[in-house]
């Protein structure tokens, strides 16, 4: 990639913590990071990520 070229990219931040989380399996477990969406660039555009949509619970 050059100078001033256009490019994707996804922002992320890195969380650490106590987090429960389900897998494909449906199986419960927890971790200690959890990597959370800040934004999204595409073609040259920065796009937030919407924080309503974010932090939903595990449903049990």
């Amino acid at each position: 990639m050059k100078p001033g070229a256009e490019g994707d990219a996804v922002i992320l931040e890195l969380e650490e913590g106590r987090f429960d989380f389900r897998d494909p399996l449906n199986e419960e477990g927890t971790g200690t990071k959890k990597l959370n969406p800040v934004a999204v660039v595409k073609n040259g555009e920065v796009i937030s990520a919407d924080p309503r949509i974010l932090r939903k619970p595990i449903n049990r």
